[in-house]
């Protein structure tokens, strides 16, 4: 299949100068054509943000605010399945963009991916190693069953992680979604997002997370991973101090073999196998006391 379409999901909320520049950055940005749109969640008891975007040719979500900034996966969740393109990319009425046909470099970045399986990073001038704007394809999404898991609050992470599992996170700097971030001058919206996220999220100041929500993201991670690779072979043992080798057959390249340091994949080493000989050893050295995992996973054709 070819990839021919980019739907932006975008969460807005009070924010209506944000939400005119946004828009504006938008049509600026785009050719009128089929291979992008723009599908907004918009709160009920928000009048100004629902009369702006009715005076637009979008699809709309207008439902109750619910948990606020904590049912934001669910938001994403109503979008994604309104969203008629191919691809579907996160994104905030803080958001300006500015690269002119973003939605062709996209689209020509996913076509060399055809398995679906990836998450590409936008420019986003601060926090680009975070991918704040997830850009993932309906087939993952249709795979997971949904684009956000809603146990865990950020979705961005969630999506960054799982796309790392399959050595598919992928930055695409020729692409700037300039984040003009709210939270260089807040108003309600971001500080009630902050309050959930200090609520779930947060140890401390520095922005290590509690110890209680790093095993559910993880899992949550894992879970996602097993649903896109629900075939992978899995060999596990225990080496307290070792050296390891084996040896595969090998009759499908790439392969990609994780090595895990705990059941939950939070620790990972990656090797990335582009020959195509029938039999490869590997021979790695690790250093650990708890079990390792050992997973082989094909890279294409999942």
């Amino acid at each position: 299949m070819s990839f021919q379409r980019v739907s932006l999901l975008v969460a807005t909320r009070k924010r209506p100068v944000r939400l005119k520049t946004f828009l504006d950055s938008y049509y600026a940005t785009t050719s009128g054509g089929n291979d992008s749109e723009i599908v907004f969640r918009v709160d009920y008891d928000d009048p100004e943000s629902i009369q702006m975007l009715a005076e637009h040719d979008f699809l709309t979500v207008v439902g109750p605010r619910r948990k606020g900034y904590r049912s934001m996966p669910d938001f994403y969740n109503e979008m994604a399945r309104l969203a008629t393109g191919d691809i579907l990319m996160g994104a905030n009425d803080d958001t300006i963009i500015e690269t002119p046909g973003w939605p062709q470099l996209i689209i020509e970045a996913a076509n060399r991916y055809p398995d679906g399986i990836f998450n590409f990073g936008v420019d986003t001038v601060m926090h680009d190693e975070n991918f704040p704007f997830f850009c993932v394809s309906r087939i993952m999404v249709d795979r997971l069953g949904f684009i956000n898991d809603d146990r865990v609050l950020f979705s961005d992470t969630f999506l960054l992680d799982l796309a790392k599992h399959f050595n598919r996170a992928i930055r695409l700097p020729t692409v700037m979604f300039r984040h003009d971030w709210a939270g260089l001058n807040p108003d309600e919206t971001h500080l009630e997002a902050n309050r959930h996220a200090w609520d779930m999220v947060f140890a401390d100041t520095t922005g290590a997370w509690t110890e209680e929500y790093r095993k559910l993201h993880d899992g949550v991670v894992a879970e996602a991973v097993a649903r896109l690779d629900p075939d992978g072979e899995v060999i596990a043992g225990i080496w307290n101090q070792g050296y390891i080798k084996f040896q595969l057959s090998i009759k499908c390249f790439p392969i990609r073999l994780a090595i895990a340091v705990d059941e939950i994949s939070r620790a990972r080493y990656f090797i990335t196998v582009l020959a195509e000989q029938p039999l490869v050893d590997f021979h790695l050295s690790l250093i650990s006391d708890l079990p390792v995992f050992i997973k082989l996973g094909y890279i294409l054709g999942l």
